[in-house]
């Protein structure tokens, strides 16, 4: 329900529903028009935003994550569960790990680090934090590392499921899959020894972009997300 920019000087723009502060305007006014949000604080710069279903994150060019919104769930990663309107300071990762790309989700949150860790907090009931339990958490926490030395490159989040890719194109996959998977699973590679790219998570489906250009869908079809030409789900990646 909000809608961020992020301006080539750095600059933050928001508009939009901002019952929870979503917007970081230090209010919880909604807004029809885009306004500009408060610098951040000791001169930050802003490289990447990402909104979640009622939180938003910051991801400035010296890696500090700035966090405001919903935090029922511990989403912003503060330490508490109370919600802010203005854009707080995240505290820094362990053992002096700097934040490469923040993904926002239904009250859950993931940090990828440069060096390919993963850090995860929020909501996880349905094991979306990738920690082997069913624990909220309200501070980014560690995820275990990936199996077989792999190294994490990209991490998307769906609302209940997150997907992540590895350097060497394998993919990894935890959450809501009707029963759960509370810890990073591989999936099985792609036919014909495609390589994956690029992941995409949506609702209930997921979407991987393979090196060649090929597509391939899995997950919730109920109205031909998957773009298979019908509206039957599927559990296993499916060449578009």
């Amino acid at each position: 329900g909000h809608t961020m920019i992020l301006a080539e000087d750095g600059t933050v723009f928001a508009c939009g529903w901002n019952h929870k502060g979503q917007l970081g305007l230090g209010d919880t006014t909604n807004r029809n028009t885009f306004t500009a949000v408060p610098a951040l604080p000791d001169g930050k710069v802003a490289k990447q935003v990402v909104a979640g279903y009622y939180h938003t994150m910051i991801l400035a060019e010296d890696g500090t994550v700035f966090a405001c919104g919903f935090n029922h769930k511990g989403e912003l990663g503060l330490g508490d569960t109370t919600s802010r309107s203005t854009f707080t300071a995240v505290p820094a990762l362990p053992d002096g790990k700097v934040a490469k790309q923040v993904v926002g989700s239904k009250a859950y949150t993931i940090i990828l680090a440069e060096d390919g860790t993963v850090f995860a907090c929020g909501w996880n009931t349905n094991g979306q934090l990738g920690l082997g339990d069913y624990e909220c958490r309200n501070t980014f926490t560690p995820v275990p590392t990936l199996p077989d030395g792999k190294v994490a490159k990209q991490v998307v989040a769906g609302v209940h499921h997150t997907i992540i890719l590895a350097e060497d194109g394998t993919v990894f996959a935890c959450g809501c899959n009707f029963q759960g998977q509370n810890t990073f699973t591989a999936v099985p590679g792609l036919p014909d020894n495609k390589v994956a790219k690029q992941v995409v998570a949506g609702w209930g489906h997921t979407m991987i972009l393979a090196e060649d250009g090929t597509v391939f869908a899995c997950g919730w079809n109920l109205y031909g997300q998957l773009g298979l030409g019908d509206t039957t789900s599927r559990n296993t990646f499916t060449a578009v």
